[in-house]
């Protein structure tokens, strides 16, 4: 059995295909896009919260150098672990309240209080898909410290954040 083709539309499926794959990669590309924001912006979630959960029993795993909070920012950046994107931390502890008086601002003892903020500016694969919020995930999660770290007095770490944002959301 042959096909029967009809004068005058030869060629039609390729110009059909060529005004039809623009439109289908576009489609594509944005399907894989938003997949990993979404995936990372789990893994933001997930990585600031399980990266606090261990800093605060001072469970630094690999990340052994530098004061606590930049081994709790190398803790979070490794739970972090994105996919489409850089990860960016910030780290505060506040002393534990005191019936004598306020704690130090930068006493990581038992009771005080470990603020982790975690950002990834998205980029995406193609770059060409509009990402929400300019591509910025955030996430904070505030814990209570359970052990001291010794020294108990640490400085807040953040990283230079990208163009474009700032820590102002991480308080």
């Amino acid at each position: 059995m042959s096909v029967r083709r009809v004068p005058g539309e030869r060629g039609a499926a390729a110009v059909e295909f060529a005004l039809v794959v623009p439109i289908l990669l576009a489609v594509m590309f944005g399907i894989i896009d938003y997949g990993l924001w979404f995936s990372d912006s789990l893994s933001v979630r997930q990585g600031v919260d399980e990266g606090a959960r261990a800093a605060v029993v001072n469970d630094f795993g690999s990340c052994s150098s530098g004061s606590a909070g930049e081994r709790t920012a190398c803790l979070v950046k490794d739970r972090i672990a994105a996919n489409g994107g850089t990860a960016y931390v910030k780290v505060v502890v506040t002393g534990p309240p005191s019936t004598s008086g306020p704690g130090a601002a930068d006493d990581w003892t038992k009771g005080g209080q470990l603020l982790v903020c975690g950002m990834v500016k998205e980029i995406g694969l193609t770059g060409l898909t509009p990402m929400p919020k300019d591509g910025l995930i955030t996430s904070q999660v505030t814990k209570r410290v359970e052990v001291t770290n010794t020294p108990a007095s640490v400085a807040a770490y953040a990283d230079t954040p990208p163009s474009g944002a700032d820590w102002a959301w991480c308080t």
